[in-house]
């Protein structure tokens, strides 16, 4: 009995050591998405300001500073324009601003800046180079969380099973089963 409940616990100790090793457990990005390497992206200036466009999944983050120290810039509206589809970036903070779903295919993607400026508008021409992934990352270890699952629920089957089978011996030891 105490062999049974010995590996029922060492299973349950390591059922969170296979869910971290299969990945399960962390909220963080897939390891695909860490082996794709550097992130689209495209710089541009205009009227003493930078302008860092970077593509992250499917969100376009633009990185508005002054070029001369680099500080975080407030400026009006900010467009992109890729093709006939036009984007509204919305500020988050100064200098930074964002878009969602901007889902673009690996290619090469020209696109259109507009930037309020004081009493009008920056136009700037650019394009943005969109390099596809690797067609797959190392396969990770499921099967390592699965098979310790699989051992856990096991171990515990066994144990519910062991522990009825010696209550059932007591009670037929002590005469209270079955008949004289």
């Amino acid at each position: 009995m105490t062999l049974i409940r010995t590996l029922a616990l060492l299973a349950l100790l390591f059922l969170p050591v296979g869910a971290a090793l299969s990945g399960a457990a962390s909220a963080g990005p897939p390891a695909a998405a860490a082996l794709a390497g550097p992130l689209p992206r495209v710089v541009t200036s205009v009227d003493g300001l930078d302008i860092v466009l970077v593509l992250s999944g499917d969100d376009l983050f633009a990185f508005v500073d002054r070029a001369e120290d680099n500080a975080p810039a407030s400026v009006g509206e900010l467009t992109v324009e890729i093709g006939k589809t036009r984007w509204i970036l919305q500020p988050v903070s100064n200098g930074l601003f964002e878009a969602a779903h901007v889902a673009l295919a690996a290619g090469h993607w020209p696109l259109t800046v507009s930037l309020g400026l004081g009493g009008g508008t920056a136009r700037i021409e650019t394009a943005i180079d969109i390099v596809s992934a690797p067609a797959s990352a190392p396969a990770s270890h499921r099967w390592v969380w699965w098979l310790v699952a699989v051992v856990a629920a096991l171990a515990g089957a066994g144990i519910l099973y062991g522990e009825r089978l010696a209550r059932l011996a007591s009670l037929q030891l002590t005469g209270m089963v079955g008949g004289r």
